[in-house]
């Protein structure tokens, strides 16, 4: 319990104040036309050139990669345009990804908590990643949990995931020292990395079981998955 706690007071405070931050520093951009971003197919002016966070998909949230989505738009987008993508010559997505995260991180400073902190972003997304891709090749389980009341507790379950796990993932981010976060991973006994990187130790365990509950597998072509 005492996990769970920190975890999710830590995720509800910092949740709560980066998009009214985005929001107060964005609203003097609109008021002198710097984020002013041309017009619409209907000839309304646009001013969302600034615009850094978008608030339904935050506040709504059910994985990592739908925070990610959401917030520091800007930032995401430039990196992913001029730091990922032009690595592609190295022809390894993962590699490209940490690379990109070492570059986040260094940009943020040289604390050892950015670097923690990004390690996770690269644990936690490719675990999403994996499971999602696999379940994917299962209508059976798809049609389940997306029919009546299930399509509920789905959402309340995945949202107090990141809620839980964010605060988990964000400790190093806002400690930045090492005897600080080691020292608050230590009193949550490294649950979120047991969790995230002991991910490929268990997931065929995981992926058995899924297996065996979603009957017909149908193989996705792997150009189409994201």
């Amino acid at each position: 319990m005492a996990v769970l706690y920190t975890c999710s007071s830590a995720t509800v405070k910092i949740s709560s104040s980066m998009p009214v931050i985005c929001h107060v520093t964005g609203s003097p951009s609109t008021l002198v036309g710097l984020s002013y971003s041309g017009k619409d197919a209907n000839g309304n002016c646009l001013w969302n050139g600034c615009a850094n966070v978008k608030i339904g998909l935050y506040e709504g949230a059910t994985t990592f990669g739908h925070m990610i989505a959401s917030f520091n738009t800007n930032t995401n987008a430039w990196v992913a345009q001029y730091v990922y993508k032009r690595l592609r010559f190295l022809n390894n997505r993962y590699i490209s990804q940490i690379l990109a995260l070492i570059f986040l991180a260094v940009w943020h400073g040289l604390h050892s908590g950015y670097y923690a902190c990004f390690f996770m972003e690269f644990v936690i997304m490719n675990f999403e990643r994996d499971i999602a891709s696999y379940v994917s090749q299962y209508p059976r389980i798809i049609s389940l949990l997306n029919a009546g009341p299930l399509k509920y507790i789905k959402f309340v379950v995945l949202k107090l995931y990141v809620i839980i796990f964010m605060g988990y993932s964000l400790g190093p981010f806002a400690l930045l020292k090492l005897h600080r976060w080691w020292n608050l991973y230590v009193s949550l006994y490294f649950s979120g990395h047991v969790v995230f990187a002991c991910w490929p130790l268990y997931a065929p365990v995981v992926k058995a079981l899924i297996k065996t509950i979603g009957g017909e597998r149908v193989k996705v072509d792997k150009g189409k998955q994201n």
